[in-house]
């Protein structure tokens, strides 16, 4: 099915494919596409394909027929042949959410870091002291279900709990999905804690205890994927790793324009991986206080990221929580400020980095978070009491 803006002005105008509009992810990533198009004198065309494949070269015919000057997917089939007859006329291409490896380097993409949040999620759910985690994971033909996935595993991995593939639901990422997926992980009474991993299988998770009376956090604690919106509706309030909605349609507007602006051969594809946010509601049961969450997680975040963190609000945005309250609660904690456990940590990666003889100590300052390696020597030095040269001299 198709649906048009009125008053579309065909002469400068964006196609947007997406899957379905029932979908909260992608009218969320609509209305920011929208908006940011509007602002730079473009209008819309929204293409919708009622979630099947086969619909989708329809979808991308009708686009074209309107002389689109560019095209935002968020596709559903696994190979490029919806996108070929856009690929021929050298329209400028973003995908959104997922990648097509037939096009990687071929076109744009915007995409996040979903094995990243996935294992951030299933870390939150171990420091609050569970051990036996379900998941209802997406479908394995899907990056987003695919990485999802592997950041469950990494999590358990690097926790050291066994993978018990009884705790794994595969779901197709529908409300449905997460009904279901609810229903048959709660038959095991070791579980503790679900991780539903996308908008409708965590509202369908969320129906499915409702309607078995099983109390969250008491009985079952559950931490969803996708939309902050969501954690306000439910109650108890709902923790959430929540993805970066605006900046997703912003960013794929942005590079789409600017292949549009460079189509005489100058643009490079590009794909940009964006961070997840991390929204902690109530509905993990705790054994450490809510402080003591917040400060594992900003420890996460310093642990998986300290070598792209600039300022203190790449943290607090993650977490949802304001700068001057994370500061505190960490301060109060550990007895040291964030940014000296982000240098200790970036010190430490250094050492390992030290011991690989091929690197210059400018590749490792960068490597760690530093631009200027005399800084860097100098911090390494101050923290250690000998140059990252002397620590190397004497391995």
């Amino acid at each position: 099915m198709i649906k048009e803006e009125v008053k579309i002005d065909y002469s400068n105008c964006i196609g947007i494919i997406v899957p379905s509009l029932k979908s909260m992810f992608a009218a969320s990533i609509i209305i920011a596409a929208e908006e940011a198009l509007r602002r730079k004198g473009y209008s819309a065309i929204i293409c919708h394909c009622n979630t099947i494949a086969t619909q989708e070269i329809g979808a991308v015919n009708f686009a074209l027929s309107k002389g689109v000057k560019g095209i935002i997917d968020m596709p559903l089939c696994l190979d490029e042949e919806h996108l070929v007859p856009a690929l021929k006329k050298n329209i400028p291409i973003v995908l959104v959410d997922d990648m097509i490896e037939s096009l990687r380097n071929k076109v744009s993409a915007v995409l996040v870091d979903n094995a990243d949040g996935a294992e951030r999620a299933v870390s939150m759910l171990v420091n609050a002291g569970h051990k036996h985690i379900g998941a209802i994971v997406g479908p394995s033909v899907v990056l987003s279900g695919r990485d999802r996935l592997e950041g469950y595993l990494r999590a358990l991995k690097k926790n050291g709990i066994p993978v018990r593939e009884e705790y794994i639901f595969n779901s197709d990422y529908s409300m449905k999905g997460g009904y279901d997926g609810t229903k048959q992980l709660v038959k095991n009474e070791d579980i503790s804690a679900i991780f539903a991993t996308n908008y409708d299988t965590t509202m369908g998770a969320y129906m499915a205890l409702n309607d078995l009376d099983i109390q969250v956090p008491e009985r079952l604690s559950i931490i969803g994927f996708d939309n902050y919106e969501l954690a306000n509706v439910v109650r108890p309030k709902l923790s959430i790793i929540t993805q970066p909605m605006d900046e997703i349609g912003k960013t794929a507007v942005e590079i789409l324009l600017e292949a549009i602006s460079k189509k005489n051969g100058t643009f490079q594809n590009k794909t940009i991986v964006l961070p997840t946010g991390l929204f902690i509601g109530d509905t993990i049961r705790q054994t450490h206080s809510r402080n003591q969450v917040i400060v594992n997680s900003i420890k996460d975040i310093i642990q998986n990221n300290y070598a792209d963190i600039k300022n203190m609000n790449q943290i607090s945005q993650q977490l949802h929580f304001s700068s001057s309250y994370i500061i505190s609660v960490f301060k109060k904690h550990m007895d040291q400020t964030i940014f000296e456990y982000l240098q200790s940590v970036r010190m430490e990666a250094a050492k390992e980095l030290l011991q690989n003889p091929h690197l210059k100590i400018y590749e490792i300052a960068e490597k760690v978070g530093y631009q200027s390696s005399s800084f860097f020597t100098s911090l390494f030095k101050q923290h250690y009491g000998y140059s990252p040269k002397q620590f190397r001299d004497g391995i």
